[in-house]
């Protein structure tokens, strides 16, 4: 299933925005046990891009790492309860530079 930083980085790197990576997810809504994958993607920057992927419960400030940077695009994710996910896509650029991009998932019993 599909499911802050430099002022220069504003200009240079910027994730796609939270409903064009909902167009990229087929559910933003998931059963207890299944998993989301995220689509990850970027305009801007310099050099290769990488993205690290992380989720915590909305409710909650501990982030859980899913990828740490890589430059592979497609990352599951696989929740371990019944509530409401933040899930952080973070990308870098070739020169360092990183932008986040937040967005939720509820997961159902």
């Amino acid at each position: 299933m599909k499911p802050e930083l430099p002022l220069r980085l504003l200009q240079r790197l910027q994730l796609l925005t939270q409903s064009e990576l909902r167009q990229r997810t087929a559910a933003t809504t998931i059963n207890l046990g299944s998993s989301v994958t995220v689509t990850c993607a970027s305009t801007g920057g310099t050099g290769t891009k990488q993205y690290a992927v992380f989720y915590k419960q909305k409710s909650q400030s501990t982030w859980t790492k899913v990828r740490d940077y890589a430059t592979g695009t497609s990352v599951k994710v696989t929740p371990k309860a019944s509530t409401t996910y933040t899930i952080r896509v973070k990308a870098k650029d070739g020169s360092g530079d990183i932008k986040n991009k937040d967005f939720t998932i509820t997961v159902k019993a």
